[in-house]
């Protein structure tokens, strides 16, 4: 006969064990489910252990929503209690359930319970526990707690002394740990700008505790390093260069570290030493045994570490230009690798450091890739086709070779021809400045002889027609082509349309004749659609590595284009704007991006409101200042817009304060200006807002936190839009014939005349005159009749604006500008987010008016 106390704990056993089937059964049955759970376990005064176990199974079960507060607080209390009382047993449960509270707190972005130190005491306390799996969770729980923002009182040189734990799990945990703590102090130096050297120091140490990692007896642990590696995006290009390398660099010997031969120190072995300075204040200093990390990786017996070194080395590319030349030579290495999914990998890594930066290969690396051409794998042949397709080739020698393993590969695999044609076609384009000494031996061209008859049924001849009609697409070619090849190429573009470009030159035989004076005017007008075009192929890389999680190479991306559109800027003509457009359009994609990594991270939220804030005043500049604007380019302009104030409003509605606001409002203003939203959204069929929608459409209130959830699913998979540049941009500009300042006195009336130029303008009564005075602004509505038209768009303003002056110093200035008006339906929102960031915000008869000044 059972105990009355036995009794009652296999009915709470058979209870928790009924709570975790329902809320596995359904995701909306999982947070009723858990909260009776937490109320019939934290009643008592102490938990079971098996109550643990079944509520951990329980907090795994997915879209759990936030917990109650007080909720939390009793079962934290509770866990502490068995964590100081209970047995081993309850100990390791009770750790584990902490860590599951702790994940939850970083991915779900919940505010556990801690404020007081005691759970990360007892986190901290399980460091030091005889139980292995007591040790783990209490590492990962502690990394967890990093990555949400809040900082343990303790020191990485535990956590690094974990590393040589004797157990793996525990050694994965500590370089968990040890990641999540290097992380937040370089976005915490990033942020303060203080203690440079001793996070140079830190960055190294644990640079080099990874590095020790590799020779780990756990293949699990190896790989796991591999990728903490490829992590480390501030780390000296001597160490970078170390890793590449087993034996021992030069520079890192005791007797000649950085020392001249002869005459005064230069500027490099001043930087080599500082270097040699930095590493003897570590802990660990750079020997053989910590040499060649990935050099190790890719020589390991199990593929998931080789694979992991790929994948390291290939996302460091960025981190220094040195360390990206050594690194393709070590790529290419690993293309012959035994294992079809590591040879994959190196494959995909060089297209992406191509992507990146110009990569250049020599005789010895093409023939190193002539295995990979002809793998029994298609998947990894293709692969190596469209690698061929954009890299560059060294020399002409090198591009004899590359056609010569095409002309190969298409007789020993013809059901690869159409991959081959499409890699000839890349080729063509990328060596287009060496075809001319190759036209001979590509269309068998003898000048002795009249031209051969060639079967144009030749798929090796249809290559290099492919090749050569590529070439001469992009310009650079300059020797002229017979009569009879610029004759086959209606057939080439028949058979193979997008394989053949259309060349202008080959319309008529009179131009062939001629030199390149035709070709050159026609590339003259070439940029314009370049820039299109460049831009679509940037937004869909950037999109392709956004969607693998490679938000920083998308950015760096974006920053480059950025430079160069920086650089056509100057020699853009006055009056277009297709550059300067697609430069803030950039600029804009770019904001995006930086929106949407910070908000996952929290003590990144807090920029979150400048980058939203800039973002719609970058929106409101592209509509006020280019005329010409397409229906499109409007609706993706309104798209941003729309995206920068749901940031700024999620930010307010999470605690940021600052500006008073109101959730309701919002909400009312939402209603109103849901069916222009709703009709951009369609235009562009972008469905990430349609729980939005069909949440406002009803009359009931909808929830604060179902508003945030929805915000913040929108911002999470907000995707940039590809957009058409009209080719007739322009970009309004006033100039002023009239003195811009004038001095005003202590007081009284100001008089002042205005006489200007406007160019590139559609509709007068949109423009304004804005006066700066001492103590405000002040926006004007000149009369029609002031506006004279002096030509097609382009109209003179002659004015006089009279406005008071109260109270203004001696020696005051006022200012004369001109700007664009535009209403805005968001009165509350734009008024918050644009006061005091250049464009003005003046009360309107119909809500808020926005003026935006002119370029000079």
């Amino acid at each position: 006969m059972p105990s009355p106390i036995q009794t009652h704990g296999r009915r709470n056993v058979n209870w928790s064990k009924l709570l975790y089937r329902i809320a596995c059964t359904h995701s909306s049955l999982s947070r009723p489910a858990l909260l009776v759970l937490l109320h019939s376990l934290t009643s008592g005064k102490r938990l079971q252990t098996i109550d643990v176990h079944f509520l951990s199974q329980v907090l795994e079960v997915k879209d759990i929503l936030l917990i109650p507060k007080d909720l939390r607080k009793r079962l934290v209390s509770a866990l502490c209690m068995i964590w100081v009382d209970g047995d081993r047993r309850s100990q390791r449960a009770c750790m584990q359930l902490l860590r599951v509270l702790c994940q939850i707190s970083e991915t779900k972005r919940m505010d556990v319970d801690l404020e007081s130190s005691v759970l990360l005491d007892v986190l901290v306390g399980g460091l030091s526990s005889g139980d292995a799996v007591v040790r783990r969770n209490a590492l990962h729980g502690l990394a967890h707690l990093v990555i949400a923002g809040i900082r343990p009182s303790l020191d990485i040189q535990t956590a690094l002394h974990c590393l040589r734990d004797d157990s793996s799990d525990v050694r994965l945990g500590a370089m968990h740990l040890v990641w999540a703590l290097r992380a937040s102090n370089l976005d915490l130096q990033a942020t303060t700008r203080r203690g440079s050297t001793d996070q140079a120091r830190l960055t190294r140490e644990v640079f080099l505790s990874f590095c020790m990692m590799i020779n780990d007896n756990s293949p699990v642990v190896r790989s796991k390093t591999c990728t903490y590696l490829g992590t480390s995006d501030r780390i000296d290009t001597l160490l970078l260069l170390q890793t590449l390398s087993k034996e021992l660099m030069e520079e890192f010997d005791k007797g000649g570290f950085g020392r001249p031969s002869s005459g005064k120190t230069s500027s490099k072995s001043n930087q080599k030493k500082s270097v040699a300075k930095g590493l003897a204040g570590s802990t660990l200093a750079m020997d053989v045994t910590l040499s060649g990390a990935f050099v190790l990786g890719v020589e390991d017996q199990f593929a998931a570490v080789r694979n992991s070194a790929v994948d390291a080395v290939s996302d460091l590319v960025l981190v220094s230009t040195r360390f990206a030349q050594k690194s393709l030579e070590f790529l290419v290495d690993i293309l012959n690798d035994e294992t079809e999914s590591v040879r994959l990998n190196a494959i995909n890594s060089l297209r992406r450091m191509a992507h990146i930066q110009a990569t250049t290969m020599d005789v010895s690396e093409i023939e190193s890739m002539s295995l990979i051409l002809r793998d029994a794998d298609q998947t990894i042949r293709h692969a190596a086709h469209r690698l061929l397709g954009v890299v560059r080739v060294s020399s002409i020698e090198t591009l004899r070779l590359v056609v010569s393993l095409l002309d190969q590969n298409l007789g020993r695999f013809p059901e690869d021809k159409l991959s081959l044609f499409q890699c000839a076609q890349e080729i063509g384009r990328g060596s287009a400045e060496m075809i001319d000494s190759l036209i001979a031996q590509l269309l068998n061209l003898d000048h002795r002889f009249l031209p051969k008859e060639v079967p144009l049924e030749d798929d090796t001849y249809m290559g290099h027609l492919i090749v050569v009609f590529s070439a001469y697409s992009t310009g650079m070619a300059k020797r002229k082509l017979p009569k009879t090849v610029l004759q086959q190429l209606p057939y080439l573009r028949a058979k193979f349309p997008l394989l053949t470009p259309h060349l202008q030159s080959a319309l008529s035989e009179e131009k062939m004749k001629e030199d390149n004076s035709a070709q050159s005017q026609l590339d003259s007008h070439a940029p314009l659609s370049d820039i299109s075009t460049k831009l679509h192929t940037v937004l869909d890389t950037v999109t392709h590595f956004e969607a693998d999680g490679k938000s920083k190479i998308a950015q760096t991306l974006l920053t480059n284009f950025l430079r160069d559109l920086e650089c056509l800027c100057k020699s853009e003509t006055i009056d277009s704007g297709v550059v300067r457009f697609a430069r803030d359009y950039v600029n804009s994609c770019i904001i995006v991006l930086e929106i949407k990594e910070s908000i996952s991270i929290p003590h990144r939220r807090a920029s979150i409101i400048e980058l939203a804030s800039r973002l719609l005043e970058l929106t409101y500049r592209m509509q006020c200042m280019y005329m010409g604007l397409s229906r499109g380019c409007r609706g993706v302009l309104e798209i941003f817009g729309f995206f920068a104030r749901l940031c700024w409003v999620v930010m307010r509605m999470t605690g940021w304060k600052g500006v008073e606001f109101r959730v309701d409002d919002f909400v009312q203003v939402l209603r109103e200006q849901l069916p222009g939203v709703h009709r951009v959204m369609s235009i562009q069929g972008h469905g990430a807002w349609d729980g939005l929608f069909q949440s406002l459409k009803g009359p009931q209130n909808v929830s604060s936190t179902q508003l945030l959830q929805h915000l913040l699913d929108i911002i999470q998979n907000f995707t940039l839009f590809r957009i058409a540049l009209p080719v007739g941009l322009r970009r309004a500009r006033a100039k002023f014939e009239s003195a811009a300042q004038q001095p005003v006195g202590r007081g009284g009336l100001c008089r002042i005349d205005v006489e200007a130029r406007i160019w590139n303008a559609v509709d007068t009564s949109l423009w304004g005159v804005e006066v700066i005075l001492p103590g405000g602004t002040t926006l004007f509505k000149p009369l029609a009749s002031e506006y004279r038209p002096c030509g097609p768009y382009r109209f003179r303003l002659r004015t006089t604006v009279t406005v008071p002056v109260r109270d203004a110093s001696e020696g005051g200035v006022v200012s004369v500008r001109i700007v664009r008006c535009v209403s805005s339906g968001w009165a509350r929102v734009d008024e918050g987010m644009l006061r005091g960031r250049g464009m003005g915000v003046h009360a309107g008869q119909k809500g808020v008016v926005l003026t935006c000044g002119l370029d000079e």
